[in-house]
């Protein structure tokens, strides 16, 4: 397990490892305030991925804004650079996110039922459903949007950071 990469929800972490894949799979973790504990616990280079829920973790008082996308998604770097901890925030939360990449870029959503967001509420938010083809072919139909803004930047963001750990360029970032 690429113990580094820390997705909050079963849904993110299956967009992460569709986007960006990897042989040892991610350090999954079960809610945002997890993911922040298991964050604080490591003095070693980590990258936490969680949804801007309502109530924020207080670990982000500690992080700056590097990088952001029209308030979809935002990377976050600790204040402290001796501290080698990254967030990427996904604004509000994924489904709107996902519902996003889908109109823009002329994804079929009609397996999701009348309602888009609703359906793909139905099958984020519960773990029988992620090994689920409807939602693993939503998340590959998404990957092959890479000139889409918001799939470039998170692919991008995590590639980088996962490669490079505590050599990262700032810039290199902005620039994906």
């Amino acid at each position: 397990m690429d113990k580094s990469i820390i997705p909050e929800c079963f849904a993110d972490t299956l967009l992460i490892e569709t986007l960006v894949p990897t042989k040892r799979g991610y350090n999954h973790q079960r809610s945002c305030f997890k993911v922040e504990s298991t964050m604080k616990g490591l003095n070693s280079f980590a990258v936490g991925i969680i949804d801007k829920d309502k109530k924020q973790i207080r670990y982000l008082d500690k992080f700056k804004i590097i990088d952001e996308v029209a308030g979809d998604l935002i990377l976050w770097r600790h204040a402290d650079i001796e501290i080698h901890h990254w967030i990427i925030q996904i604004c509000p939360a994924l489904e709107i996110l996902l519902l996003k990449i889908c109109e823009t870029e002329n994804i079929d959503t009609n397996n999701f039922g009348d309602d888009a967001l609703e359906g793909i509420k139905y099958f984020t938010k519960s773990t029988s459903r992620l090994n689920n083809p409807i939602l693993q072919a939503l998340f590959n139909e998404i990957r092959k949007k890479k000139d889409h803004v918001i799939v470039r930047k998170l692919i991008g963001w995590v590639k980088i950071l996962k490669e490079k750990n505590y050599q990262v360029d700032i810039n290199e970032l902005k620039n994906v």
